[in-house]
């Protein structure tokens, strides 16, 4: 984990800002970010075998203003597939950052939050979130990049077959992500 931190940070900072990138200059973006991530774990002495994938799709509308100044929504949606049941988390909200020569830091205030826990429970809540990248110029328009992305889901409400009830339950996850941007 320190490994991929400062993986990212040190791209951040010291790529070459020779060219412009999707989300460093001025104008209109969609940037979209993914990741997948899939784990087994296989215990012979009792017979159990689990496995688990993990898929992130993150996508972000915004403009980045002359200065650097970037101010959008995101709207993100992971899927997770333990074997018997596909899990679904959703998370809506505003995006505010900075950016410079393809170099971004962009904070997320999630204002919905939703995660199925299991196919008859669901939390929702809010949350926030920052992404750390840099993107690379591949055309008129494309970009592609890698972001370094952090989540801090809070969870207050609890839903079991039409039942809610109050919870106190905060979840916590990093994630490095390939993205694709368009800029207009």
């Amino acid at each position: 984990m320190i490994r991929t931190i400062s993986l990212a940070l040190f791209l951040c900072v010291t790529l070459p800002s020779s060219s412009w990138a999707t989300t460093g200059y001025e104008g209109f973006h969609i940037i979209t970010s993914f990741n997948v991530n899939a784990s087994k774990q296989n215990n012979n002495d009792t017979g159990i075998h689990t496995e688990e994938t993990v898929k992130i799709m993150s996508t972000r509308i915004g403009y980045t203003l002359k200065g650097g100044f970037y101010l959008g929504v995101i709207d993100e949606a992971q899927d997770t597939n333990n074997g018997s049941d596909t899990l679904k988390t959703t998370h809506k909200g505003g995006s505010v950052g900075i950016s410079q020569d393809g170099s971004y830091i962009i904070y997320h205030s999630l204002t919905e939050s939703k995660t199925d826990i299991d196919a008859l429970t669901s939390y929702s809540g809010k949350g926030s979130g920052m992404d750390f990248g840099h993107h690379f110029q591949v055309g008129d328009t494309l970009s592609i990049g890698a972001q370094l992305s952090f989540r801090t889901l809070e969870f207050d409400r609890a839903e079991t077959d039409g039942i809610t009830s109050k919870i106190d339950v905060t979840t916590h996850w990093m994630r490095p992500m390939i993205t694709f941007g368009l800029t207009f």
